[in-house]
């Protein structure tokens, strides 16, 4: 492999890597330092996903499974499937009205006090 030298990322490199050009060429590419430091390191992807969060989920084994085995089938990943199940569910419960929606114990203890109460 030939590396070409330039001088002005020479002096950068030599602050940043801690070695100079003339030494990374004489070493070849393999150079490695003894010592790393990564207290100002940060967990996670190295490239953040805009717009996704990273979660943990416990979720049926056969769920999983049945997700595995259709993105396989499909050609695409599981969680891919499993976020555009989700958001096709998100998606249908706000096309509902609230006529569409159960009816829960607390709002028909309001409908009935409302009910009662009225002359």
């Amino acid at each position: 492999m030939e590396i070409e030298f330039d001088p002005s990322k020479a002096k950068s490199n030599l602050a940043k890597h801690r070695i100079s050009f003339a030494h990374a060429e004489a070493k070849g590419s393999n150079t490695m330092r003894k010592e790393y430091d990564f207290r100002k390191g940060k967990r996670g992807p190295a490239i953040p996903s805009p717009g996704k969060t990273r979660i943990t989920i416990m979720l049926d084994d056969d769920v999983i499974e049945h997700f595995r085995e259709a993105a396989e089938g499909l050609g695409t990943g599981y969680q891919t499937m499993i976020n555009s199940v989700l958001r096709a569910a998100v998606a249908d419960a706000k096309g509902k009205k609230s006529e569409d929606k159960p009816l829960t114990a607390s709002t028909l203890r309001k409908i009935l006090r409302e009910e009662l109460q009225a002359p």
